[in-house]
């Protein structure tokens, strides 16, 4: 047919990139924006009205060309990580980025993976992550290990740095920062631990939708990216691989997530106190060599390893680390985003429940102004509290094992900074930092 319709546009532009001036929405703009769109329904998205502009466009399927964005994996994927940046809180150094930023580079040195066309889908690329990690020898460790049930929906973790950090199961961190892409590693990883060292398991994930024109002209379909999919393998009891084929922009992503997967799922450190880990990438390589599949442009092998950072010599009067003793010893992955805070409020975050599990008490007292959670040699009291949040201070008995008195003297030194205790059924909704510090210094008026 016509020799035209499958070229890509030349790249004769790229030489005047350097001498441009990029065009940068502001900030409120694009957060007014953001905010405005609501989720679409089947049901609005099939009644959805025609473009005033379509005739003047001269795009006889433009409402068809509309819906296929609204409805694919790649849309809510766009309108997901824009919300990320009102919603999380990106730390210095931001590991993520790093790791995502540079894989991404990496792919986009080849040409196909740069191109793209209204006449064909974009270009994949295959990639294999090499981790010094055993997921079933950790998982198998735990007490309440079980090859039935989802195990990420039970293990908790610790992510930030040590004044700012945030405790989630490893199931509700994924869903917080990888919405789109968690549910594929999620299961790719329930079925590693199911399966014999050596054996390989895959799962394959819909990057786009594909969509057909209810009212195409022509009997050709508005297709997106062919199928991505996933594989793990445990290689030996030290070396796991997963490998990932899709379009960059999925790769990296997924990067992210298995560095940060790998860092939190490792054994626990066995010095008392909190360890810093941060994943970075050892060595990456790309190349476009033949691959069995013809969409595949490029295969690449990516080796990640781990640093950590022993923080045993913080001391529990510190502002925000009231909360350390908490754990016997704790691993921290340091350099991914946690839930963005209202305010300069230091420590720890964490659900109602977790704090019940982790003091081990399900009592939670209202003493005159005082809100506390207590159990037989800990004692909460809530020192701050807002509309959504509320700020816990943690106090121990001085000798440990030996109970703490509900008007211990600790107390004494406690300034309560709230107008009204909220209503007892409301505080699961709320959020609760455990951080909040005794010792403090007045500097107002200097």
């Amino acid at each position: 047919m016509g020799s035209n319709t499958d070229q890509e546009t030349p790249e004769e532009e790229d030489s005047d990139d350097e001498s441009r001036t990029p065009f940068v929405k502001s900030h409120d703009n694009l957060h007014s924006w953001v905010n405005s769109i609501l989720p679409f329904s089947n049901d609005e998205v099939e009644q959805a009205p025609e473009s005033p502009e379509t005739e003047d466009l001269h795009l006889s399927q433009l409402s068809n060309y509309e819906q296929f964005v609204c409805r694919s994996d790649a849309y809510r994927w766009l309108l997901s990580k824009i919300c990320q940046h009102g919603r999380l809180s990106f730390g210095s150094p931001n590991v993520m980025s790093d790791i995502g930023t540079r894989i991404l580079n990496q792919l986009q040195v080849q040409k196909p993976l740069r191109t793209m066309s209204r006449h064909k889908p974009l270009s994949l690329a295959n990639m294999t992550f090499h981790l010094e990690w055993n997921l079933k020898a950790h998982a198998s460790g735990l007490e309440f290990y079980s090859s039935s049930s989802n195990i990420l929906d039970n293990i908790l973790c610790l992510t930030g740095t040590c004044y700012e950090a945030q405790i989630l199961t490893v199931s509700e961190y994924i869903y917080q920062t990888w919405p789109v892409t968690g549910e594929s590693i999620k299961s790719i990883l329930q079925k590693l631990l199911m399966i014999p060292e050596g054996q390989e398991c895959t799962r394959k994930y819909r990057e786009i939708v594909q969509y057909k024109c209810a009212h195409s002209v022509s009997a050709d379909a508005i297709t997106g990216t062919k199928d991505a999919h996933l594989s793990a393998r445990l290689e030996s009891k030290e070396l796991c691989t997963i490998t990932v084929t899709a379009g960059a922009h999925l790769i990296s992503e997924f990067a992210e997530l298995i560095a940060w997967l790998a860092a939190t799922l490792r054994p626990y450190p066995q010095n008392e106190g909190i360890t810093i880990c941060r994943p970075h990438i050892q060595s990456l390589s790309v190349r476009s060599t033949p691959y069995k599949d013809p969409a595949v442009a490029a295969t690449g092998t990516c080796f990640f390893s781990f640093k950590y950072e022993d923080k045993t010599m913080y001391g529990c009067n510190k502002s925000g680390l009231c909360w350390k003793p908490l754990f016997r010893n704790a691993l921290l992955v340091s350099g991914f985003p946690i839930l963005r805070r209202p305010g300069s409020e230091k420590g720890l975050e964490m659900s109602l429940g977790t704090i019940s599990y982790l003091i081990q008490s399900d009592q939670l007292v209202q003493c005159g102004e005082m809100l506390m959670i207590k159990s037989f040699s800990s004692l909460l009291i809530a020192t701050f509290i807002t509309t959504d949040i509320i700020v816990w201070h943690l106090f121990t008995s001085r000798i440990p094992g030996e109970r703490i008195s509900y008007f211990d003297k600790q107390l004494g030194t406690t300034n309560i900074s709230h107008n009204k205790i909220p209503l007892l059924r409301r505080l699961e909704a709320l959020r609760h930092i455990v951080g909040w510090c005794a010792k403090a210094t007045d500097f107002c008026g200097e």
